[in-house]
């Protein structure tokens, strides 16, 4: 990929701008003391105006037992890359939160492979949206996940003071519960070690929660392709839970697409997710 010119640096409009985000001490020590992103290992490497890089182990949490890149893993990588690609390229902006979010599954990361890398660059941006795009490979070279996504801005705006993270966000521990036999209906237990730094669940946990409700209504013998997010409403996790609906848009011969809905137990819509999937060639 290739970045952006940063600002400042080749006669912009904010000749010298620096974004603290763009401080990587800083940032690995905001990424360290977050639940989420420490809890799977997330770890900046090297960050400017409208560009970063980042590594991800592929650990017991960030890899299913069956190969695959966790879709926790994957949700909260992308969620990263575009957020501080995109805020690190706002004069003033304390960052926002995540408006759409749309990832293109490629392959499995290869069964060597020990780590995932993501190189995230801002494609456009103002001074309320952002538009970024990533791209996710493990260290063989075999490339996992394309990502697009669209951040809200916030210059001005007071920065979240961050969310102590006593506890690590695990995977692992997240259950889909079905509430009908297809899993048509379903419901998501939530807790503290969910949350962002605004002490609302992650972005990349609810695409974590969506991805594989998606999977067990299509049925697990089916690839995912791509699954592309809308976050409406925030989620605190002191709502307790969430419920999951899903419905088939296409129900083809190959090709399902499938509606997931997250929604809050007043029945608020939180996020709306809709995924692509395929039947694998015999």
């Amino acid at each position: 990929m290739t970045a952006p010119p940063a600002r400042g640096e080749t006669g912009g409009t904010n000749a010298g701008f620096v974004h603290p985000m763009a401080n990587l001490d800083r940032l690995i020590a905001h990424v360290g003391g977050s639940a989420v992103e420490a809890g799977l290992g997330a770890e900046p490497l090297a960050v400017r105006p409208g560009h970063v890089t980042a590594r991800l182990p592929l650990t017991e949490r960030t890899r299913t037992p069956d190969g695959r890149a966790s879709p926790f893993a994957l949700g909260m990588f992308a969620d990263l890359g575009i957020g501080i690609a995109v805020n690190s390229a706002v004069e003033g902006s304390a960052g926002g939160p995540t408006v759409e979010l749309t990832i293109a599954l490629a392959a499995d990361p290869h069964p060597d492979a020990r780590e995932l890398l993501l190189e995230a660059d801002a494609l456009s941006v103002s001074r309320v949206t952002g538009l970024g795009r990533a791209e996710i490979r493990d260290d063989t070279g075999t490339v996992v996940a394309n990502v697009l996504g669209i951040m809200a801005t916030e210059v001005g705006a007071t920065p979240p003071r961050g969310v102590p993270a006593a506890t690590r966000f695990d995977p692992r521990s997240v259950t889909l519960q079905p509430l009908s036999e297809d899993f048509a209906h379903a419901r998501v237990s939530l807790d503290d070690t969910m949350v962002n730094s605004r002490a609302i669940v992650h972005g990349g946990v609810l695409t974590g929660i969506a991805m594989p409700a998606q999977e067990a209504f299509c049925g697990t013998d089916r690839r995912q392709l791509t699954v592309a997010a809308r976050f409406l409403r925030p989620a605190p996790p002191s709502l307790g839970y969430l419920e999951c609906r899903s419905e088939f848009v296409r129900r083809g011969r190959r090709f399902h697409t499938v509606r997931t809905v997250l929604l809050r137990p007043d029945g608020a819509v939180i996020m709306e997710a809709t995924g692509t999937s395929v039947t694998p060639a015999a």
